[in-house]
């Protein structure tokens, strides 16, 4: 146990260096957003299927879209076919050992869409680490994660997605439908 406490502690350390250099690097800017990287609790995942609805408001195909589950408790195992990143997939400074992990953060998406908590140390870990061309998530104060946050009454995932799609199509990313 106090193996974890160590790398969850160096891993905050590294979180805490990188949002100190936000900002200071240049961002590459997608023209279109063609390619989504999603970030996603397992239990909010177990629950409801958001990603079929993003899919229609950003007009991108399901083959498009790659998800990624936070799995908080690591002996959890849900009935779903994606990637999972816990604590055990953790090295220290906040390295990521899983392979498929490392590659979903080097991965250029055009658009990383978080629906997890910005709070969890995993969760700020993908984030930080991602190629991302554009990264969104929900709204909350004092956090610098995203190029792009939305603030919702309760954290609803559909008005998030409606919204989402509007800045996208007001900022030319996204074709399509009026």
């Amino acid at each position: 146990m106090k193996i974890l406490n160590l790398k969850k502690k160096s891993a905050n350390k590294f979180i805490q260096n990188q949002l100190k250099k936000t900002g200071k690097t240049k961002k590459v800017v997608p023209v279109s957003i063609e390619k989504v990287g999603i970030i996603a609790d397992l239990k909010l995942w177990e629950a409801f299927d958001f990603v079929k609805d993003l899919e229609e408001r950003l007009l991108i195909p399901q083959q498009n879209f790659k998800v990624i589950l936070i799995n908080s408790v690591s002996d959890q195992t849900g009935d779903h076919k994606n990637l999972t990143f816990s604590e055990k997939d953790l090295g220290m400074f906040g390295k990521i050992k899983n392979l498929d992990v490392f590659a979903f953060t080097e991965k250029k998406f055009d658009l990383l869409v978080n629906y997890s908590s910005p709070d969890d140390y995993l969760t700020q870990l993908l984030i930080l680490k991602s190629k991302a061309k554009l990264k969104a998530g929900f709204f909350k104060e004092n956090v610098d994660l995203y190029d792009i946050s939305i603030k919702t009454q309760d954290n609803k995932i559909l008005v998030f997605n409606e919204e989402l799609g509007k800045y996208l199509k007001i900022m030319g990313f996204i074709k399509g439908r009026d």
